[in-house]
């Protein structure tokens, strides 16, 4: 959508989102604040991020790509 992404730190996040996101510590909700304030403070990086996780969606999780990497996983288990 376009939006900045504010997620935990975990391997999974970042796996993900990469660096289409700004990270905070798990149980920390003073660094989940401050990461929320970097966004509402400046919107130009706040609208250049959410450009970055738009990007990301497009070209990692593209249906086609998605719909090739599950036929993938199915031809080799049938194997």
């Amino acid at each position: 959508c376009g939006v900045p992404v504010v997620a935990t730190d975990i391997e999974p996040n970042r796996a993900v989102l990469d660096d289409a996101a700004l990270y905070f510590e798990v149980g920390d909700p003073h660094s989940l604040a401050l990461r929320l304030d970097e966004i509402l403070h400046d919107p130009e990086a706040a609208s250049r991020l959410g450009e970055r996780a738009r990007a990301r969606v497009r070209t990692e999780f593209a249906w086609d790509r998605i719909a090739a990497a599950y036929a993938d996983l199915y031809r080799s288990l049938a194997r």
